[in-house]
């Protein structure tokens, strides 16, 4: 299984910051915070990572390539270039050569996850069953999350029915930026062919899933505390809480 972090987006809610400093980067504790999505790929066992900037954000490789990498000799690591902010799922088909039909998960990396949650997780589920897994939060938070239809199976498993506009209802749950493509990229790239889609059409998360509903997909409830830095408010709010959550009580996890 391979890795993805799709970290190409403008960074339009921590402008003017994001002209200058990759919202990826931002400190919590004693690293940036796509450090921490980085290790949770790494704690998941996967050895392949490839993340996709944008030709302005070369801040992350410098950081990645020369302070997190020297740590981990070991790891695959592989930079891919989407040429304008279309999407994640645009961004996502800037790498599907290399995935191919190879099962890959996919983390954003302005959502910071527990050591024992997150694609640590999603893999332990993929790895009992092996599909598309989509990780869940019961309740929304104050972060940008998708609202997902699913249907209760045996716990804590749930199918995804689909995304939602509906927010009063048990059959709702809300995504929180990581999830598993058991068949790789291949598909995405065929299915958008088919429809004729091509590069001048902003392609997000709904296109993704769009042809994996009706072959299944499943969900499970991931584990919290779950930090968010895409927002100033946020982060700060994330700073507070996670330097004596993560950093003080847990020093020895990464």
């Amino acid at each position: 299984m391979k890795a993805l972090l799709p970290a190409a987006g403008l960074g339009t809610r921590w402008y003017p910051w994001s002209r200058v400093i990759p919202k990826e980067l931002l400190p919590l504790g004693r690293y940036p915070a796509i450090h921490y999505v980085l290790e949770e790929a790494v704690e998941a066992g996967i050895g392949e990572i490839g993340i996709i900037v944008s030709q302005t954000k070369k801040l992350i490789n410098t950081y990645v390539e020369t302070i997190w990498k020297s740590d981990h000799p070991e790891i695959g690591l592989k930079f891919f270039y989407q040429p304008a902010p279309r999407g994640v799922a645009d961004a996502l088909l800037c790498a599907c050569t290399w995935v191919q039909d190879e099962p890959v998960a996919v983390l954003y990396p302005d959502e910071i996850h527990p050591p024992d949650g997150g694609i640590r997780q999603l893999r332990r589920a993929y790895d009992h069953a092996p599909g598309c897994w989509i990780g869940l939060t019961e309740t929304k938070q104050k972060r940008r999350q998708s609202i997902l239809e699913v249907e209760k199976t045996d716990t804590p498993i749930f199918t995804v029915k689909g995304f939602s506009r509906e927010t009063a209802t048990n059959q709702i749950r809300y995504g929180i930026g990581r999830y598993i493509l058991g068949t790789g990229l291949k598909y995405l790239n065929e299915y958008l062919s088919s429809l004729g889609i091509g590069k001048s059409e902003e392609l997000d998360d709904d296109r993704i899933f769009e042809p994996l509903w009706k072959q299944g997909v499943r969900g499970i409830i991931l584990n919290e505390p779950i930090y968010d830095v895409g927002t100033p408010e946020n982060w700060f709010h994330t700073v507070e809480e996670f330097f004596h959550n993560r950093i003080e009580h847990h020093e020895g996890d990464f």
